[in-house]
């Protein structure tokens, strides 16, 4: 299609354009985004440089060709002679069936989106592992490498519209003056730069500009902020795009430079909410039109996850928007708990109006042990509020035949398992079949039912291995589990990875 002439009355790409892009960014709607070949080319010769990168390493291919982060990992490779390795499917939604890939591959560098790499981090790092370099991105980043963790980490971020990657924050798990990780640079010069002096609790930053890219923040007139005063996020330089196919919509997002911006002509305006720190760090706030008015007051949803976050026994935090027929805006929150914390919602709700005005308080809360994503590895909002609702619906039904059930954190939603007491099987019947009521938000669902066919997909699979990994020890793979005929021949393989497990010991 690339060679055929267009059709006639087709929109034709800017000249110049090396790649077009879809992205919907947070109106849902697609933008096809031109680049050209010398912004890809600067991002290579910067991933290049700060990575080492040379012939002998070996590259992953993690990333789908929907987002547009696989152009990095892609060419990054080829076009220095390293090894590009195309992860298999079954890796791609499960954290620790990536790990074991990244081992038996011998990755060295690696791309993924920040939902698949944050599970690592919050569990041993594993052993064996070559890969220097783990480039993250798609997500707010919560965590930071521990002191076991031995590649660098770096927190990436941009827009289509900037190449792929228009900053970066790099992290060490192991500094060599053991001051706190952060703002490590990479392998060509194989200094840590700045050392950040952020508490180990704070979300990263997402860092400084890459080589050839220009920043600022600025009001809603356009005009640069002080440093330390929240601000929209201007992007220039280098890594720019040439625009979109739309002309109207590039000349409404590509705009004329701020005066005090020496040096370049047009910046794209990204619709992000940041703050430059004193430490000439840039940190990221949230999106400006994820903004909602609640009785009046605005309230930035991601300042709602961090009240959440700032509670020892919350892990992590989704806050999305559910706009009810009857009119109006609620907040719903789904918590991911702190390994072993067990809180209830009442209480994470008194934590959180510590920090934050009446309007900005979640109306509903739900305890989760994972967040779907989607096709591009984000967290899926809208998935989360189906669940929750589905799972509601289930537990008000449940109720009225069964009683109240237990409370318990569910893959989405308020729904736990029910009538588990009288269940006549094994422990490991016993818990998949409470785990998957839980993942599946589905109380009704038995040994006798078929994962998949319940609902189960590969994402909810990934969920329950880690479930049933932390419960029992024994680690399984999506693939078996999607392949079990129902949840009873589960169980039964969960029991013979225990017996094998046992001989062993």
């Amino acid at each position: 299609a690339a060679f055929r002439p267009p059709a006639a009355g087709a929109r034709t790409a800017p000249d110049g354009t090396f790649y077009a892009v879809l992205t919907s960014g947070s109106t849902g709607t697609p933008k096809a985004v031109a680049v050209g070949q010398r912004s890809l080319g600067a991002l290579l010769r910067w991933h290049r440089e700060r990575t080492g990168l040379r012939a002998g390493d070996r590259h992953s291919l993690h990333v789908g060709v929907a987002f547009d982060p696989h152009l990095l990992e892609l060419w990054s490779a080829l076009t220095c002679g390293a090894t590009l390795s195309v992860a298999p499917d079954e890796v791609r939604w499960d954290p620790g069936a990536l790990a074991d890939w990244w081992r038996e591959a011998g990755i060295t560098v690696a791309v993924s989106s920040t939902p698949m790499v944050e599970p690592l981090l919050d569990r041993p790092w594993p052993a064996g592992l070559k890969v220097r370099h783990i480039y993250v991105g798609g997500d707010r980043l919560r965590r930071r490498p521990g002191p076991d963790v031995t590649a660098t980490i770096h927190n990436a971020y941009g827009p289509a519209e900037a190449t792929v990657v228009c900053t970066a924050y790099a992290m060490r798990g192991e500094p060599a003056d053991g001051a706190a990780n952060g703002g490590a640079e990479g392998d060509g010069a194989e200094g840590h730069g700045a050392v950040d002096g952020g508490a180990a609790s704070e979300p990263p930053a997402i860092g400084r500009p890459v080589a050839g890219a220009v920043v600022c923040v600025a009001d809603e007139r356009g005009r640069i902020v002080p440093q330390g005063e929240a601000g929209e996020l201007l992007v220039g330089g280098d890594c720019l795009s040439l625009g979109y196919l739309d002309e109207e919509l590039t000349a409404r997002r590509f705009v004329a430079a701020p005066d005090a911006l020496t040096g370049v002509e047009r910046v794209y305006r990204t619709g992000d909410r940041v703050r430059l720190r004193a430490d000439g760090e840039l940190e990221f706030l949230g999106r400006l039109d994820d903004q909602v008015k609640v009785s009046g007051v605005r309230v930035e949803p991601a300042e709602v996850e961090a009240a959440f976050e700032h509670d020892a026994r919350v892990r992590r935090a989704v806050v999305a928007v559910r706009r009810p027929a009857s009119g109006g805006v609620r907040l719903v929150a789904f918590v991911l708990p702190a390994p072993g914390a067990s809180p209830a919602a009442r209480d994470l709700l008194g934590g959180v109006r510590a920090w934050l005005p009446e309007q900005a308080v979640p109306s509903e809360v739900h305890l989760v042990d994972g967040y779907p994503l989607d096709a591009n590895g984000k967290v899926d909002r809208a998935a989360l509020l189906d669940a929750a609702e589905s799972a509601t619906e289930a537990a008000k039904a449940t109720e009225a035949t069964d009683g109240p059930a237990a409370e318990g954190p569910a893959a989405a939603g308020s729904g736990t398992a029910g009538g588990l007491d009288d269940l006549a099987g094994s422990a490991s019947e016993v818990l998949v079949l409470r785990l998957c009521r839980d993942l599946l938000a589905a109380p009704a669902v038995t040994l006798d039912d078929n994962f998949t066919e319940a609902g189960g997909q590969s994402l909810t699979a990934a969920r329950l291995l880690a479930a049933i990994q932390d419960a029992v020890g024994v680690r399984l793979r999506a693939p078996e589990v999607l392949r079990q005929p129902d949840l009873r021949a589960v169980a039964a393989l969960v029991d013979k990875r225990l017996a094998a497990a046992a001989e062993v010991s």
